[in-house]
């Protein structure tokens, strides 16, 4: 198995004179070794005078276990818009209620989108997923956000 880490990212909107203006809520992804993820930080109150972002890594742990929600028969297709495609699939014997998500990149990297589905998968089902971005991406990284498991 790729190595992973689970990485925890909170930020804060500044003003000028590096005043905070505004918190983002932190999230919460699993990242292999070597790649990107996009992180959603959103902001506790508009901050319309906001000039900039300041990011924090709260916490980064090495974990060894596999994913619970697996992510397999990943395809991309290309025309008026890029088509991302991929199966979900629930590896736990609790149902979970699921945050999905794409980004798409250009060829210098920066996020052109992120959409996002939240899905319920109850144990071993699948979910085939489909994110629309940009016909101009240059790259599209399906992952899985956060997992919340039902009692």
């Amino acid at each position: 198995m790729r190595a992973l880490a689970l990485i925890l990212v909170s930020g804060t909107l500044v003003g000028a004179g590096d005043q905070p203006m505004a918190t983002l809520g932190s999230d919460e992804l699993r990242v292999p070794a070597g790649a990107a993820r996009t992180f959603a930080l959103v902001a506790d109150k508009a901050a319309p005078e906001a000039q900039r972002v300041r990011f924090k890594v709260d916490n980064a742990v090495a974990v060894s276990y596999p994913p619970e929600i697996e992510l397999s028969d990943r395809h991309d297709k290309r025309g008026d818009l890029w088509v991302a495609t991929a199966v979900a699939r629930n590896r736990v014997d609790r149902t979970a209620s699921v945050v999905l998500a794409c980004s798409f990149h250009d060829d210098a990297g920066k996020v052109l989108a992120r959409p996002f589905t939240v899905v319920e998968l109850a144990p071993g089902a699948t979910q085939t997923l489909r994110f629309e971005g940009p016909k101009e991406s240059a790259r599209a990284e399906v992952f899985v956000g956060q997992v919340a498991f039902k009692p």
